[in-house]
């Protein structure tokens, strides 16, 4: 899985390979900040093979940085929603048992006692801010190793994490690239979904596997979206259905830049047919993907 992140550093070093709030990496500094952030988890934080580390946190470039740094070094990201609290959240993480907990600063304060917790960014001494200074990082990781463990939401969280090696999230990711229709030529938005690894699995893994150019948004209001379009020339949109439900609704919906969204994609189970009929009529250039959960 680490490798698909690695070939697209190695044919398109210069594009940009995903922003976010006004932070933007290059394919190759992606990769660098990769093997930094591998090196500090194995180096710095003093984490072994097989360690968990569970993320909390919303949907940021930091986020998506650790899922990776945790892939390379060979220790396995347990991605926890930020929404998260008391019973819920107290029962992941007893379960998971993670060497280490990242937390977004203002989502620090409800991890219970035991484990070992560190700032994932906007912070002093954050994880994040430990990417300044470049280190070198040699992976050999093996396919099967368990890259992510994965909780259901309520009581089925109960029953355990799900495990996903390289090689299967690897396939998802092949996979996602032809059904989706992706090309390095796209410049696709991320509307809030890392918190739930789903969408990153199914688009925004997917997207840098391709060498496009990614942008994850804060807050998915149709004016950014339009803005962006018009702006930054951003094409495509894998959104769930309230923010497809409010873009569908927006005035100015094929009026600003009416050819410049040509992909969108959306939930196949919750998005409301007569969303996609009115989406279909204001942007009748666009192109609307149905998305099934594919992630193992």
């Amino acid at each position: 899985m680490d490798g698909l992140v690695r070939e697209s550093a190695r044919r398109v070093p210069g594009r940009e390979a995903v922003r976010h709030r006004g932070r933007g990496w290059t394919y190759a500094e992606l990769d660098a900040a990769v093997s930094t952030g591998a090196a500090v988890l194995r180096e710095r934080y003093g984490l072994g093979d097989g360690d968990r580390v569970a993320v909390l946190g919303r949907d940021s470039d930091a986020h998506l940085l650790t899922f990776l740094a945790c892939a390379r070094a060979g220790l396995t990201q347990v991605p926890v929603a930020p929404d998260l609290t008391g019973g819920e959240l107290a029962h992941v993480l007893a379960d998971c048992a993670p060497a280490l907990v990242l937390a977004d600063p203002d989502l620090a304060g409800r991890v219970p006692a035991g484990p070992a917790v560190r700032p994932l960014r906007d912070a002093p001494g954050s994880f994040l801010a430990e990417l300044a200074e470049p280190q070198e990082f040699d992976p050999d990781r093996d396919p099967y190793e368990v890259v992510q463990l994965l909780y259901p939401r309520g009581t089925a969280a109960r029953s355990g994490g799900t495990a996903l090696t390289h090689r299967m999230l690897a396939r998802t990711y092949e996979d996602m690239i032809g059904v989706l229709d992706l090309d390095e030529a796209d410049r696709p938005l991320h509307a809030p979904g890392l918190g739930h690894p789903a969408p990153a699995h199914l688009f925004l893994l997917p997207c840098l596997a391709v060498g496009a150019r990614n942008t994850i948004l804060d807050e998915p209001l149709p004016e950014h979206v339009l803005g962006l379009v018009e702006e930054d020339r951003a094409d495509s949109l894998f959104a769930p259905p309230p923010v497809w439900t409010a873009l569908a609704g927006h005035p100015q919906l094929g009026r600003r830049a009416p050819d410049g969204l040509r992909k969108g994609y959306y939930d196949a189970s919750a998005t409301p047919g007569p969303v996609l009929d009115r989406l279909r009529q204001r942007l009748p250039g666009l192109a609307l993907h149905a998305v099934a959960d594919r992630t193992p």
